[in-house]
Parts: C-alpha cells; structure tokens; sequence
C-alpha cells in the first residue's frame, strides 16, 4: 500500500488580533484523502486556521504547503488558482438570499466556467439531486427552506466544482440530532465520492465520532494531541479527556459571564 501524501503541511503558523494571540506557531500535517476533524472549545482559532490556510485571513507567521509547494502570502493568479484546489461549507450556510438555490449552488463555479443558464441550472439540479432534495428546491429562495435542507444546499454548492480539498465549519451547528445526523452521513458521503481530502471544525464530539478518521485538537493556538479517532478515547491528554466528556473541572480553563 503506498504510503499517504501529505497534502497540506502547516508550520508555525501565528494569528494574533492585537493583543490576543489566536493561533501561536501552530503546525500540522493534513493527509491527502483524510477525513480530518479539528476540534476544541469556542474561541480557540479553528475558523480563524481554515481562513488563514485560504488566505481569507491573513496569517502573521508561518508556513502553508499545498501538495509541497510553498503557498504562504500567494496573491493575483497564483492566489487564484491555489483557491481553485478548495471549498468551503461556511458556518450558517452562508447563501446568498436575493438569488435562488440552484443560482446559489452554481454561484462559485460560474466565477471560473462560462457557461449557459441553462447548462448551470443543470449542473445545478443534478447536485442538488445527490444532496437528497428534488428539483422544485432548486427555484425556491433560501429563506423559504428549513435550517436543514439550507445545510444540505450548501454542500451541495461545497462540491459542484468537484474540489480536492474541502473544509466544513462547524456543519451541524444549530441543528438538531437527527438532522445533524444527516448531515455527517452526507458530508462522509460525498468526500468519499470525491474523493476528496476533507477537514471539519466542530466542538461536537458526535458529529467528530461519524465523521473523521483523524481527529487534532487545539488548545491555546496549537495543536496539543492528534490522532485516530479510535484514538481519542485513549489518548491520555488532560485536555481531550476533559473535552470529550463535557467536564467542568480541568486544565481547560472556563470563562462563564453570568
């Protein structure tokens, strides 16, 4: 069996926003193919890595190898075409209210293929078809769909373009359980036929449980343990052991305003 690639190689890579340190020389392997969850609490830089990683933030210091080329500080058409490797499930959905779903869905792959309305519309219903939802949502509006089916929509606009790389933020947020459950069978779904290398950021430890092979948690801007999944029930770090089982009392250290 030949031996995983390392498809993006973080190192030392810092964030601070003046005087709060978020990410502080921070490094990580993501393998090629992997299905990787990044866990830890509210607050601890696992939106801000992925944003940096895109270049949507900028990182202060560091290292981002894609596919081992130095991808640090990249801007015009080479910046362009290193965002063409990727897609992002934003936090909320993130769609766009004034259009419709299927514009929705095709929206990013239009930026970067010309092509009819009506070969978009489509792709479109075709992709929405593999998230499980029927033509008619295609020419609905976002606010007339639930939470769920906004979700499964931005998958679905997550891999039209067929990314190698795609990252989920937080993609179960705010939904219930077996919606949620959905959802993570979907995402587990679609990597695989994609065959795409994947990275989620939850604090969910069940959506962690369904969804990855390789888990890393970050704590105080770096990454204090990662491994197998079938790992983190055993890892013997304070800091997951806390984590994983909700306790209050440990070296994670809690900020409760009343």
């Amino acid at each position: 069996m030949a031996k995983p690639k390392v498809k993006i190689a973080l190192k030392n890579i810092s964030k601070s926003f003046g005087k709060k340190t978020v990410l502080d020389k921070l490094s990580l392997d993501i393998m090629e193919g992997d299905s990787l969850v990044i866990m830890g609490g509210s607050g601890t830089g696992k939106s801000v890595l992925l944003k940096c990683i895109l270049g949507l933030v900028k990182a202060d210091h560091g290292s981002i190898k894609l596919n081992g080329d130095e991808c640090f500080n990249l801007r015009g058409k080479s910046y362009e075409k290193f965002l063409t490797h990727f897609s992002m499930l934003f936090q909320g959905s993130a769609l766009f209210d004034s259009i419709t779903v299927w514009e929705n869905v095709v929206f990013g792959l239009r930026q970067t293929k010309q092509m009819t309305n009506a070969e978009a519309q489509e792709i479109a219903i075709e992709t929405i078809g593999s998230v499980g939802l029927n033509k008619e949502v295609a020419f609905s509006y976002p606010a007339e769909l639930s939470g769920g089916m906004q979700r499964r929509v931005a998958i679905a606009r997550a891999i039209v373009t067929k990314p190698e790389i795609i990252f989920f933020d937080e993609p179960t947020a705010g939904l219930d359980p077996i919606i949620s459950n959905v959802i993570n069978e979907m995402i587990v779904d679609c990597s695989k036929k994609l065959g795409a290398t994947s990275v989620t950021i939850t604090h969910d430890i069940n959506s962690a449980r369904k969804i990855a092979k390789n888990v890393a948690m970050i704590h105080g801007g770096k990454i204090i343990w990662a491994g197998p999944i079938e790992q983190m029930d055993k890892s013997g770090n304070d800091y997951v052991e806390q984590f994983i089982h909700g306790q209050t009392k440990g070296p994670i250290e809690l900020q409760i305003k009343g």
